[in-house]
């Protein structure tokens, strides 16, 4: 648990740190040098002078002319020693595999593209949202209903428009889900948003013509008595001798 708080907390704290260094000015970090001995007044003075002329993101790039013997001497890091960007991305990877989520989910669009960006989504739906929807349906289940109705009712999330990313994808699944039998038009329009048919022709189920219930015999060809195959169209008379 330590090091989840500590990957949180580098992320804080490089943010923090970004905001306060270009909110200071981004360019002039460090200390003025006078040759002599300056008294309150003086360095007041000499320290508004300085944050007015050269403080902020606004005066940033500004050239800095100092007087009397100064000389100024930066200190401290720039963000690129501190290496701030990169140590931004390693947190936002960090947390990306804390929580499960696709790191492009938290703008992190770095080696993202349209064919991995969709596998990504269908993995994190399948690895991090559905088992925690599986774990409060079950949560649910075991506290909403009384014993006698447990099995009887139950709490399911419908992930079906997650899987369909695309009309195409979402197309294919509505005729695939009609041609086979397993809904009728009235049924999809319902998930689609739309009113049943009035007529109700919409309540038919439909199944490709060369299905065959395979528990079912087929035909047996019907034969005479004598074993000989009977013929339907039966000869008009007999034989001229």
């Amino acid at each position: 648990m330590d090091h989840l708080v500590d990957n949180f907390g580098l992320a804080l704290a490089n943010q923090q740190y970004l905001a306060k260094f270009f909110a200071d000015g981004a360019t002039i970090a460090g200390v003025i040098k006078h040759p002599g001995r300056l008294d309150d007044n003086s360095m007041l003075r000499l320290r508004r002078s300085w944050e007015t002329q050269y403080g902020g993101s606004n005066n940033s790039g500004k050239t800095a002319i100092l007087e009397q013997g100064m000389d100024y001497q930066a200190i401290g890091l720039s963000p690129q020693q501190a290496a701030a960007a990169e140590t931004k991305k390693l947190t936002i990877a960090d947390i990306s595999r804390i929580f499960g989520v696709p790191q492009f989910l938290l703008e992190d669009l770095d080696r993202a593209t349209f064919n991995n960006i969709e596998h990504l989504s269908l993995l994190f739906l399948k690895h991090t949202v559905r088992p925690w929807c599986k774990r409060i349906e079950a949560e649910l289940n075991r506290k909403l209903f009384p014993e006698d109705e447990q099995g009887e009712y139950m709490v399911r999330f419908d992930l079906d428009d997650l899987h369909m990313v695309d009309m195409e994808s979402r197309g294919q699944y509505i005729e695939t889900m009609m041609k086979w039998g397993i809904l009728n038009r009235d049924e999809i329009r319902q998930r689609e948003k739309y009113n049943p048919i009035p007529d109700g022709s919409g309540q038919k189920y439909f199944v490709p013509m060369n299905m065959v219930d395979p528990t079912e015999e087929p035909e047996e060809q019907q034969t005479n008595n004598d074993g000989t195959e009977e013929n339907d169209d039966s000869e008009q008379g007999d034989e001229d001798v």
